[in-house]
Parts: structure tokens; sequence; C-alpha cells
């Protein structure tokens, strides 16, 4: 037997259950309730939680080709998150390194799908209306305006970086200088994620009156947290693809900032709302979710509004 065989704790709350494996005299029970959750839970889901993985869940992935083919069903969940949380509940094994590494593997893969349409607006905005030409950039800067137009074109497209109007991207600037640049500018959607999840993470880990009520693992709160990135990580993409067309369009990339209103903003109540209903089935779940969201919302708003102050 593991350590964690010999010492079975309740897959919601983290409930240590020794004590009650102790009173065990002749044959071992298959159900019994957490005496300090009062979930009712299977006592094979205790002994050995991998008999609960999931076949197309890319958190319970053993390898990355299994979890880059399990993303498709995964996100196909997400979109609607009372079926992914109906799914994946507190029974289900908690890996959150392999969570944070699936979300890293699909920012670099909308990266790197953002970047093949980034780099085309990338040269037609250099030909359209910057320079015209290598020749008027060698004229008018020299050796140094060249090094500088091979930069933008070899790495622009992947390292993006803002000047201060959002307008132009640089790796070297066009005269040989750098940019001063605004993070805030592209980087507004993710605040705004990061802002809203984590007032829920203060709520249900920190705030004692809530936390009494939750009674349930770190983890699990970790791994809401973990997936609601999601929706930060595309509006990045997206607003970085934005300034890229405002380049030949001359737009800037808050003109997308509804999609963070009318797309982001449900869907992270509903995933939050559901993960407390559905996927955790916590008591006085409505009070929870009816507070947590009026909280999020205004951690969200202070996320993204004191950033915009200082930068």
């Amino acid at each position: 037997m593991s350590d964690k065989q010999h010492h079975p704790i309740c897959p919601k709350c983290g409930y240590d259950q020794s004590g009650e494996i102790a009173t065990w005299e002749s044959q071992c029970p298959v159900m019994s309730i957490c005496p300090e959750c009062g979930l009712e839970f299977e006592w094979a889901d205790v002994f050995d939680p991998s008999r609960n993985y999931l076949g197309w869940y890319s958190e319970h992935a053993r390898s990355i080709l299994s979890m880059l083919t399990r993303s498709p069903s995964t996100i196909a969940r997400l979109v609607l998150p009372w079926i992914f949380w109906r799914s994946v509940t507190i029974v289900h094994p908690i890996a959150l390194r392999r969570l944070m590494a699936w979300i890293v593997m699909v920012w670099i893969g909308l990266h790197l799908v953002a970047s093949v349409p980034f780099a085309y607006y990338n040269w037609i905005a250099i030909d359209k209306w910057q320079f015209g030409s290598v020749e008027l950039m060698y004229q008018a800067y020299g050796a140094q305006g060249i090094l500088a137009l091979i930069s933008n074109a070899l790495f622009s497209p992947l390292i993006h970086i803002l000047d201060s109007r959002g307008l132009t991207p640089v790796f070297f600037g066009s005269n040989g200088t750098t940019y001063l640049y605004s993070f805030f500018d592209i980087a507004i959607g993710m605040l705004a994620v990061i802002g809203f999840s984590s007032t829920w993470v203060l709520i249900l880990l920190v705030i004692p009156t809530t936390r009494r009520i939750a009674k349930i693992r770190t983890g699990h709160i970790l791994r809401a947290f973990i997936i609601c990135l999601l929706p930060g990580v595309l509006l990045f993409e997206v607003l970085r693809f934005e300034s890229a067309y405002g380049m030949v369009a001359r737009v800037s990339p808050s003109d997308l900032l509804p999609l963070t209103i009318y797309i982001g903003l449900p869907w992270m109540i509903v995933f939050w709302g559901a993960a407390v209903l559905v996927g955790w089935r916590l008591k006085h779940a409505w009070a929870l979710i009816v507070l947590g969201t009026i909280a999020a919302l205004l951690g969200m708003i202070a996320a993204v509004a004191v950033p915009a102050v200082y930068f």
C-alpha cells in the first residue's frame, strides 16, 4: 500500500478517514459518510482514485499526445459549463500540474494559429503605410532600419509588444529604438479573468463563514481557477490579432472589448455557478453563487481599473 492508501481522505473536503478504518473488524463496508462534510462516498473511490479517471478529459491524460487528442472533447464540454461539471465532480482525481500544462499547451496552439494572420497583417502594414519598400527603409534609417525590419518580420508575430497607443508591433523600433509599451492594452482580458476567479478563491478558502459552508478541498477550487484562465487566454490572442489588424484598418484592441462583456463574462459566471451547484454540490449553493458572483464582479473591476490608472 502507498501512503495515500494508508491515509485515505474524503474526496470532497480532504478529511482523514483513518479513524473510521480503525473501527473495522471483520469486513470493509462499501459506502461511508464523511463526519466532517457529510459526503456519502464509496470506499473504492478513496482507496483507488484512478478508477474515476475520465477517458475524454485532458487533466487525466498520461502523455502529451493523449492530452492533445483529448482537447477537443474537453473543450466541447467546457462550452456549456454545467455539462462539464456534471461529468467532473468531487470524486474525480485532481492533477493540477497536468491541468496547467494543458492550459499552456492550448495557449501555445492558439498563439501559433494567431501568428499566421498576425504575420500577414504585419507585412501588409509595412508595405501599406509605414515605409513602402525596403529601399525607402534603408534610405531613411540605414542598416539599423533593415535590422529592425527583419527583426519585426521574424519575431513580431511570435513576440508581440505594443506601443503606448496599442497600434504598432515592435521588437526593434522602426528607427532603431525600442518603444514603450502598454501591457494593459493586450492583457486586459487576462486581468479581468484573474480578478474574477481570484475573488472566488478568496471567498471559498479564506473568508471563515463561506469556508465553513463550502468545506471543500483546495484542489477542487484550484482546478476551477486554472480552467477559468481559458477565456483570458482566448481574449489575449484575439486582442493580439486585433492589434495586428489595426495596423491596416487603424483600429485599436479596445474595439474588441465587448467580447469580454458579451462572451467571457457570462461564461465565467455560469462556470463558477455550475461548479458550486452541479460539480461540488455545496450546501446553500444559491446563496454562495449570488454572494460569490457579486464579489467576483467587484474583484474583476478592481483588477482592470487599478492597472489602468498606472499603465
